[in-house]
């Protein structure tokens, strides 16, 4: 077995590239045996991404040595992985290289198996892949190495019981004990209430004064009586040197139980004065919009990046006078003349339709607009903001050809369109490297004619190939499903879009269960496609169904 001098990213457990598939299993798919493995002094580990897991962290606590080395932590209860793994190398013996990069489990090409010749390989492979007989913890569904297969669904979330919630909060908060070097804390978990988030961000606030970065994704589901949220919000207003902040709630509402965590969120939003990033979204299920002006009429944060409002928080006393609320958005945009990337759920947050002075956002680069009660982007947007724009994501919003050619600068584009104008989107966006589009009036996808979807496809994707630099295309194909046995073909269209779109990099389809999911090309140094890889969502991704790199906050 090599072990790499580079930094590894552990997951569930530690992985290491290998040479025989047999050391997989000597590696333990369990985190039971975590602190028997020997990590040499020059691993230096910086993060860690993991499904909600106690024996993990109960492991971690053992292993100082390795906590106090890590610099991130992500956790996550929808992590599309049943046993943790992010990616299984699969050696193949072409040239060295290798062809087939998957998720376990995934899909396992017959052309892999083919290469392999040894009948150890495919036992072990089977045994990665179907760890069920192993004794192992898995929750997906067994894959059959000798033909395609995927997991049903990679963003089946798990919810976290009130006595194993209160085991990894417990546990994670010793860790943290030895973690004053961590600058970024990512917790995105769907739990019963537990009291133990206070000790947790009580923890986190006084051993870690390094962290720059804190997401926090919380979602309490229906069923659950509500939780005093106070008890979140309050403990991080020590939290003074964060660079990046993701507040996200979602929780049913308790009418007899007062609140007030909602202004203690913008007491504390406030004091971090060196923000650049900044998300916040509340959703109680049940309740009207959750007023939030004091954000907007005393925040100034000098290096503010990008600025997002989401859920049900309005930041106006009174949605109905737009032309004061415009003035005061003017006003905090002046503010902020650093500001780039704006994302706008309603009317009554970030964006006040013809009461914004566009000199205002001389550098707004990225914009997205969700939930808005207009239909067209034309009627929304002031043309001067437009022609600056590098980033324009809208999720209901149909955008004309004409607007799209007055934005000169304009790289990544997601948006309702006509397809039937495809080719003069084509002609208005030579530039475009991301492309997201989905049809304004429904094309006939769901016609059960294969020769029709087929015919169809063909005709929209002719202007797509033109965009000779693409890299990213989503929601074109998310109605075709991928095969394996397909490509390769020369009529195929994912043959045809990876042979006549050299920078191309991912395309979202149809996998083999039904569900949406991105497809990543693998190709050689001649830039020809050689191979593809099933590629997992990441872990703050929405689930709205937009890729994650279509998320104006989340673009870097």
């Amino acid at each position: 077995m090599k072990l790499i001098d580079e930094p590894i990213e552990v997951l569930d457990l530690v992985a290491f590239f290998i040479d025989d598939p047999a050391d997989l299993l000597s590696l333990a798919l369990s985190a039971r045996l975590f602190a028997d493995i020997v990590i040499p002094d020059h691993i230096r580990f910086r993060r860690l991404r993991c499904k909600p897991d106690v024996g993990l962290f109960k492991s971690l606590e053992q292993r100082p040595d390795i906590a106090s080395k890590l610099r991130e932590i992500t956790i996550c209860s929808s992590l599309g992985l049943a046993n943790g793994f992010k990616e299984l190398f699969i050696p193949t013996p072409l040239a060295g290289k290798k062809l087939y990069r998957s998720p376990a489990p995934s899909i396992i090409s017959q052309r892999t198996l083919r290469k392999s010749k040894s009948a150890s390989f495919r036992k072990v492979l089977n045994a990665v892949v179907n760890p069920g007989n192993q004794g192992l913890p898995f929750h997906g569904r067994a894959v059959n190495p000798d033909r395609t297969s995927l997991s049903p669904n990679p963003r089946q979330p798990g919810l976290l019981n009130a006595n194993d919630g209160e085991l990894l909060l417990s546990s994670l908060a010793n860790v943290i004990l030895g973690m004053g070097f961590l600058r970024r804390f990512c917790l995105h978990i769907s739990t019963q209430p537990l009291p133990g988030f206070q000790n947790l961000f009580e923890t986190l606030r006084r051993e870690c004064s390094a962290l720059e970065e804190l997401h926090i994704f919380l979602e309490i589901p229906f069923g659950n009586p509500p939780y005093p949220l106070d008890d979140i919000v309050k403990p991080m207003w020590g939290f003074s040197n964060l660079t990046a902040l993701f507040l996200e709630i979602r929780h049913p509402v308790d009418p007899t139980v007062p609140s007030d965590y909602a202004e203690e969120m913008v007491g504390m939003v406030l004091r971090c004065k060196e923000l650049r990033d900044l998300h916040l979204c509340v959703a109680r299920y049940g309740e009207g919009l959750i007023r939030i002006p004091r954000l907007l009429r005393d925040g100034c944060w000098d290096q503010l990046r990008r600025l997002s409002i989401d859920g049900l928080l309005c930041l106006f006393e009174d949605d109905s006078n737009v032309v004061e609320n415009g003035a005061v958005l003017s006003a905090f945009y002046r503010r902020h003349p650093k500001l780039e990337a704006i994302e706008v759920n309603s009317s009554s947050t970030l964006f006040v339709p013809g009461h914004v002075d566009p000199t205002s956002l001389p550098n707004l680069k990225d914009l997205e607009l969700k939930m808005f009660a207009y239909n067209k982007v034309d009627e929304l947007i002031p043309i001067d903001v437009c022609r600056n724009l590098v980033c324009l994501i809208t999720l209901t919003h149909e955008v004309s050809v004409q607007l799209l050619k007055q934005m000169v600068h304009l790289r990544i584009f997601g948006g309702m369109v006509d397809l039937d104008d495809l080719a003069g989107l084509a002609d208005a966006l030579p530039n475009i490297e991301r492309l997201h589009v989905r049809s304004a009036v429904h094309p006939g996808w769901d016609k059960t004619t294969p020769c029709f979807r087929s015919a169809l496809l063909n005709k929209y994707l002719d202007p797509v190939l033109r965009l000779k630099k693409l890299t990213h295309l989503t929601g074109l194909l998310v109605y075709q499903t991928f095969e394996f046995r397909d490509f390769g073909k020369k009529t195929n269209a994912f043959s045809r879009l990876a042979s006549s779109l050299s920078r191309l990099e991912c395309v979202q389809v149809r996998n083999p269960h039904g569900y949406e999911q991105t497809l990543r090309f693998i190709r050689d140094e001649h830039e020809r496609c050689c191979g593809f890889e099933w590629e997992v969502d990441d872990l703050s991704n929405p689930t709205d169904g937009w890729g994650n790199f279509f998320r104006g906050f989340a673009r870097k």
